[in-house]
């Protein structure tokens, strides 16, 4: 809880201060806030009288920035309802995972492994029906084939097209209905 000084300088007196950044728009006579033993510079809003009126500081971000590193934060009260509502976050996280806050990153990573999995298995099977749709219309040694498919992705209709035209010879048009679009793949 350092004690903060505000007071006004000459320009000649404000040479002889080790500032951090003096502002040249301050004027003849510069308002000056020191932080005792740590930091002085020009004033540049409204001073507090110790560094402890600040409250707690959550830095949340940095950036390099022309060769110096600019620093995002809350304080006081914005830090509260920040770490308040990082907080509830977890807490809500960790009683969907049914873990403590030490094993909810393990929960995440579980569950984007068994989404991984499933979309594997899914896709796999999706191929699986394609190439048994390719086959009931190749064997109807139609050509061109001309199909509609209904609630088929795109990719699904484009596995079907690829399937179909490894034939020679053969010309296949996929007309599709994935639920919101129609399209087609010649």
């Amino acid at each position: 809880d350092a004690p903060i000084k505000v007071y006004y300088c000459t320009r000649d007196e404000l040479n002889e201060k080790p500032f951090r950044k003096a502002s040249e728009k301050s004027g003849d006579n510069p308002r000056i806030v020191e932080v005792v033993g740590s930091d002085i510079c020009t004033c540049c809003g409204t001073p507090l009288a110790s560094s402890g009126q600040v409250g707690m500081i959550k830095i949340y971000k940095t950036e390099k920035l022309r060769g110096g590193l600019r620093i995002y934060f809350y304080c006081g009260k914005r830090t509260y309802l920040d770490v308040t509502a990082k907080s509830d976050l977890i807490k809500e996280l960790c009683d969907s995972f049914s873990c403590d806050m030490g094993r909810l990153t393990d929960g995440i990573k579980g569950l984007r492994d068994e989404i991984s999995a499933l979309k594997a298995d899914l896709k796999a099977k999706a191929d699986l029906l394609m190439g048994m749709k390719a086959k009931a219309l190749l064997e109807s040694g139609e050509n061109p084939v001309v199909t509609c498919q209904d609630n088929t992705t795109p990719k699904e209709a484009k596995t079907l097209l690829n399937i179909l035209i490894e034939k020679d010879d053969l010309t296949a048009v996929v007309v599709y209905n994935d639920g919101n679009r129609i399209g087609y793949l010649v």
